[in-house]
Parts: structure tokens; sequence; C-alpha cells
């Protein structure tokens, strides 16, 4: 709903409770994340990872603070630890996109859908390399299946560039 304010209190008193759960961590950074606080979201990601290691959403968010955050050699260097170069190869497409203005052309032969995937690396590839019609079919699926990381996507920083496309936004109004 965008109170992120009363999230974060809420996450506060949840964290008093519970200090060593690594998802209450998540939820602060993610509030952080969602609110374009990438600092203090990758705080909130490095204490969850603090109590679990291979906690796979904030492994993934970590990965996309240090994006927005333009730290390219920790990100990769962190990443290849646990993603394979194909879903690297998405990362750099979108790394190119949003922080250097590069935009890179598709490259069908490394493209996989993949809605197992814990973070949708695959999806914003499409969205970053102008496969917007691509991406917001597929988009719309993820929600007709009630894919569970799209529940945040009206505030997602990496939909920007299709958030103005009328079909973005008649999904947006169907939900």
């Amino acid at each position: 709903l965008g109170l992120f304010d009363k999230a974060l209190l809420e996450t506060e008193q949840i964290l008093k409770i519970n200090p060593l759960s690594p998802n209450h961590f998540y939820t602060k950074g993610n509030i952080h994340y969602l609110c374009s606080n990438y600092k203090e979201a990758l705080e909130g990601f490095e204490n969850s990872l603090e109590r679990d290691p291979s906690f796979d959403l904030s492994r993934h968010l970590k990965i996309a603070c240090l994006l927005f955050l333009k730290e390219k050699d920790t990100l990769f260097e962190y990443a290849s630890n646990f993603l394979d170069d194909n879903v690297l190869s998405y990362i750099q497409a979108i790394y190119s996109s949003i922080n250097e203005g590069i935009q890179l052309d598709f490259d069908s032969t490394k493209y996989r859908e993949d809605y197992n995937m814990m973070f949708a690396w695959d999806f914003y590839y499409l969205v970053h390399t102008n496969q917007t019609e691509r991406a917001l079919n597929q988009f719309e699926e993820m929600i007709l299946n009630r894919v569970g990381q799209f529940v945040n996507f009206q505030f997602d920083p990496f939909l920007e560039p299709i958030r103005g496309n009328s079909k973005f936004q008649l999904l947006k109004k169907q939900l």
C-alpha cells in the first residue's frame, strides 16, 4: 500500500521481539529498498545474511542494492558466488542500462523464462533490453499465476522503464 513509515515501525517492533530472524531483517531491508534507500536496505540484507547466509531473497536484493549503488565490482564478485553465467549476463545488461545509459541488445540465445527463479532477473532483462511487449506479456502471466515476487511491483525500481506503458497501467488497475 505504500505505508512504508508504518511498516518500518512495525518491523522495528518485531525485531525487538525476535532479533534473530533473517526474514525480519529481510523485511526491513525490503521496505528501504522499495523506498529507494539502498544503503539502508543493504544493511538490512546484510543483517539477514549474517543470520542465514543462504537466505535467497536477501542475497538477490543485496545484488539489486549494489546495482543501484553503482558498486559494480562488489556486485559481480558477490553474485558470481551463487548465480550462473546466464543470470550474470542479465544483470550486466540491466546494470549497463540503468547506470551507464547503454542499451544492450536482447540476446535470445541467453534468455530463458524461469518462474522458479527466486528473483525475476529474466523479466528485468526483458524490461531493460527494450523487449517491452514481451515483458508486459510475461508480467501479465506472472500476475495471473500469482507469482509472489510481484506483490510490490508498484514500487519496484526495475520497472521504471515500463511504468508509463498503457498495458502496465491497465494491469495495475486490474489488481
